[in-house]
C-alpha cells in the first residue's frame, strides 16, 4: 500500500519483503496490510504525519470510504471536508482523469518491464519465460518506483483540468476552452476497447473493507495477520535479494550506458560532449 504527499524519502514499514533487505529510503510511504486494503490506523497515521510537516494551511477534499475517519484527531493545517454521498463520480477531481492518468502511465510501465524481460529470455535460452517466473522478477519495490516515476509524469494541468471539469475550480473561460490533459494513448497495438479496459482492469476492485473502527485496527494490529502478510510475500519474491554494486561493476555499467548513447546518438538527436 503507497501513499504519496509532499514529503520526501520516508523509512520502510511493517514490511519485510526481501526486496526491501539493504534498503533504507523509499520516495514513497509503504504501509503492510494483508488486504492490500487502506485502513482506518493507516489512514489516520499518513494524515497525522502530513499534517506535522506542513508549514501551511490546506483543505483536503476527501470521500466517504470507511477507512476515512478522523475523529479524535486535531490537526492543525488540515481542514477535511468530506464530498456528500455517492457523487464520487461526479465531483471527485480524482475520478474525472487523476487516478486513470497515472494508472495508464504505471500500466505501461510495467508492460515495458513485461517486455523487457521477455526479450532478454528470447535471447537466453536458460531464462524461463512462464508468467509466473516473469511476475516473480518485478518486485515490490520495482513497483513502488514505477508508481512514483508515473505520478510525477501527471502534469499540474491535468490536475487543474480535473478539478475544472468537476466545477471546484472555476475562471472566465469555459470548460469547452480547455484541454483535459489526459495522455494519449501510451500503447498503440492494441485496440481502443482493450486499451480502456486494460487501463481499469482493477477499477472494481474494493479498496477498503466496510468494518468497524475497532475491527479494522485489530485486523492490522493482529501480529499473526501481518506475520502472514510478511510470509505469503517472502514466498513470492524467494530470490535472494542483489548484493550492492561494486565501484568496478558502477564504472562498468556507467560505461556500456556511454556506448549506448553513443550508438545511439542519431536515433534520439544527441550529440555526446567531452569534458
Amino acid at each position: 500500500m503507497l501513499c504519496q504527499h509532499e514529503r520526501g524519502k520516508t523509512k520502510i514499514d511493517g514490511n519485510n519483503s526481501r526486496c526491501f533487505k539493504g534498503v533504507k529510503t523509499l520516495p514513497v510511504d509503504n504501509k503492510a496490510n494483508i488486504n492490500a486494503w487502506m485502513t482506518a490506523a493507516i489512514f489516520k497515521d499518513w494524515l497525522i504525519n502530513w499534517d506535522k510537516e506542513l508549514n501551511r494551511n490546506i483543505l483536503l477534499l476527501i470521500d466517504n470510504c470507511p477507512a476515512h475517519i478522523i475523529d479524535c484527531i486535531n490537526l492543525r493545517h488540515i481542514k477535511v471536508i468530506f464530498l456528500p454521498a455517492n457523487t464520487t463520480s461526479i465531483i471527485q477531481p480524482c475520478d474525472q482523469g487523476i487516478i486513470r492518468t497515472f494508472k495508464a502511465y504505471y500500466r505501461s510501465a510495467i508492460r515495458g518491464k513485461v517486455l523487457a524481460l521477455i526479450d532478454n529470455g528470447l535471447h537466453d535460452a536458460s531464462c524461463s519465460l512462464q508468467p509466473n517466473d516473469i511476475a516473480k522478477k518485478i518486485t515490490i519495490l520495482d513497483d513502488i518506483h514505477l508508481a512514483k516515476k508515473a505520478w510525477n509524469k501527471v502534469s499540474v494541468k491535468t490536475i487543474q483540468n480535473c478539478f475544472r471539469h468537476c466545477g471546484i475550480k472555476t475562471d472566465d473561460k469555459t470548460d469547452d476552452e480547455h484541454e483535459h490533459c489526459l495522455p494519449e494513448k501510451l500503447v498503440v497495438d492494441l485496440s481502443d476497447e482493450v486499451y480502456g479496459d486494460w487501463v481499469d482492469v482493477d477499477s472494481h476492485l474494493d479498496v477498503a473493507e466496510i468494518q468497524t473502527e475497532e475491527e479494522i485496527c485489530n485486523a492490522v494490529l493482529n501480529p499473526q495477520t501481518i506475520e502472514r502478510a510478511n510470509t505469503d510475500d517472502e514466498e513470492e519474491n524467494s530470490e535472494a535479494p542483489p548484493a550492492h554494486p561494486s565501484n568496478k561493476e558502477i564504472v562498468e555499467a556507467l560505461s556500456v550506458l556511454r556506448r549506448v548513447v553513443q550508438h545511439r546518438a542519431d536515433e534520439i538527436g544527441f550529440e555526446p560532449h567531452y569534458s
